[in-house]
């Protein structure tokens, strides 16, 4: 790709990213820097990434947010665009970003959202609310602050934001395996972030918000256009959350088996 993008720095947190990390950099070539904060690999994710010329750091893991949070900070570059090695920048996208860089001033905006569009197991989305959603990932590098989640953490910016018009592409969940994979820790990750913040399980969580999760997802936000894959979403995403609350249900009655 020919556009060069000397003021952004490609911030990617990678584990066991092998698969996806040579195509997701080469979707991003040209920028100022190209980061890959390494997490803890097992597999060849940081010999393949040295070998795209990127810049390869390890670091400790502390969560998702507060990680990314020490990431962040080592920026080089005076804007930051946060990608994640199952992303891949459209080229639309990348000449986009280059072009707002190039004219970004006092008077525009501090950050920019992008459109994204999710495929699950092997099908683009358009319905169940993963067909094309927005996410806040380019910002400048002196602008910016984190939400320390321990799961779907979030950066925020302290004036306007923009929206960007391209694409990126998100190869969310190519198999069931790889889904269920995360299913199981973030559903962990997720209780335990409630039950450090005080919450307590109520009969309407285990209830009524799985349903209602379906509902809305594969009626609501028509996951039905998308055939057997926003079926299985719906169901899975209804399955995900009443595994969080279930988890947080055993968080709470070792609390209560320890007074």
């Amino acid at each position: 790709m020919a556009a060069v993008h000397e003021n952004i720095c490609v911030m990617i947190m990678v584990r066991d990213a092998a698969a996806d990390i040579v195509p997701c950099i080469e979707s991003v070539t040209g920028a100022g820097e190209i980061f890959v904060a390494d997490t803890g690999s097992t597999d060849d994710t940081r010999n393949l990434a040295a070998g795209t010329g990127a810049t390869v750091r390890a670091y400790a893991w502390e969560g998702f947010g507060r990680t990314r949070l020490r990431i962040f900070n080592d920026a080089t570059r005076s804007w930051i665009f946060w990608l994640d090695s199952d992303e891949r920048m459209t080229p639309e996208l990348w000449e986009e970003i280059g072009q707002t860089v190039k004219r970004a001033g006092e008077d525009t905006p501090v950050g920019y959202r992008v459109r994204r569009r999710a495929n699950f197991l092997g099908r683009w989305m358009r319905g169940g609310g993963w067909g094309r959603d927005s996410v806040l990932r380019l910002f400048r590098s002196n602008s910016w602050s984190m939400e320390e989640r321990e799961v779907h953490e979030g950066v925020s910016v302290p004036g306007e934001i923009g929206m960007l018009e391209g694409e990126l592409l998100h190869y969310t969940d190519r198999t069931l395996s790889h889904y269920l994979a995360k299913f199981n820790r973030y559903t962990s990750l997720a209780a335990s972030e409630m039950h450090q913040a005080g919450r307590r399980v109520k009969p309407g969580d285990i209830i009524l918000r799985p349903p209602w999760t379906f509902i809305r997802m594969y009626l609501l936000k028509a996951g039905f256009v998308d055939g057997l894959q926003g079926l299985t979403l719906a169901v899975l995403s209804s399955m995900y959350v009443l595994v969080k609350y279930v988890k947080l249900w055993e968080l709470n009655r070792s609390d209560s088996s320890g007074e």
